[in-house]
């Protein structure tokens, strides 16, 4: 009985808040329960993570002391942005590479804004100096999207 009882709570603790519609930034979010996750949202920021699911699309939340939406993620393969670009696709899918403004962020990685509002993540590894912003450039790769 112990251990059924130990499997539920298990199976309860994994599963993923169900949400009509994605939460804008700063809107307040308090999650059904405390995670001991954190979310890296910059080189120097973190945030109490709780992981969303919104029209089948895994979305990570960055969260305040204050209870108030600070960073928004996905690495869902699902997710489509309003640009038509999704997970894994090329630097030279982006039509619009002008209006990008591609940035270096030290110790997080490279990343460049779309028209709508979210950001790519394109390159990098967090707590790495070592990104080569002209391969990026060329061969770069969306890994994330995220809004802050």
């Amino acid at each position: 009985m112990k251990i059924i009882c130990l499997i539920l709570l298990f199976i309860s603790s994994i599963q993923l808040a169900q949400l009509q519609r994605l939460p804008e930034l700063e809107d307040k979010y308090i999650a059904e329960s405390e995670s001991n996750l954190l979310i890296l949202a910059s080189s120097a920021q973190t945030w109490e993570a709780h992981e969303i699911l919104v029209n089948n699309t895994k979305y990570t939340l960055g969260i305040s002391n204050d209870y108030r939406v600070k960073h928004i993620s996905t690495v869902d393969s699902d997710f489509i942005s309003p640009e038509g670009l999704k997970i894994g696709d090329s630097i030279s899918k982006i039509s619009n590479k002008e209006s990008l403004n591609i940035k270096e962020e030290r110790g997080w990685g490279i990343y460049g804004t779309l028209d709508s509002g979210w950001f790519v993540f394109l390159g990098g590894v967090p707590g790495s100096d070592s990104i080569n912003m002209q391969n990026v450039l060329t061969e770069g790769k969306i890994s994330m999207f995220f809004k802050r």
